[in-house]
């Protein structure tokens, strides 16, 4: 988790990063305190899921990759679910207007 937080809001001259923050253990704690088991079991398979495209994509671990590499990997997987979200949003409106 500390990557995946760290790749989103790296270090800067300014000011430290999420990994500085324990943003990764805050997150693990979030989610086990509160999120059901389905919404663990969720969360922890979109996390096997990222480290799997890392692997496809650099026959490495998310946690191996490069920082520009961790970062492709998260936009795309934000692409993926906005584009999944807006088509669950437009089923959803077009089943509406046929009621």
């Amino acid at each position: 988790l500390d990557e995946v937080a760290d790749t989103i809001l790296p270090d800067t001259a300014a000011s430290p990063g999420a990994r500085a923050a324990a943003t990764g253990a805050f997150m693990a704690r979030m989610v086990t305190d509160a999120y059901g088991p389905r919404e663990q079991q969720a969360f922890r398979a979109g996390l096997r899921e990222l480290d799997a495209r890392a692997q496809r994509a650099h026959g490495s671990s998310f946690v191996q990759a490069t920082p520009a590499q961790r970062l492709a990997l998260l936009e795309t997987a934000d692409r993926e679910q906005q584009a999944e979200r807006e088509q669950r949003r437009a089923e959803a409106r077009a089943k509406a207007a046929q009621r």
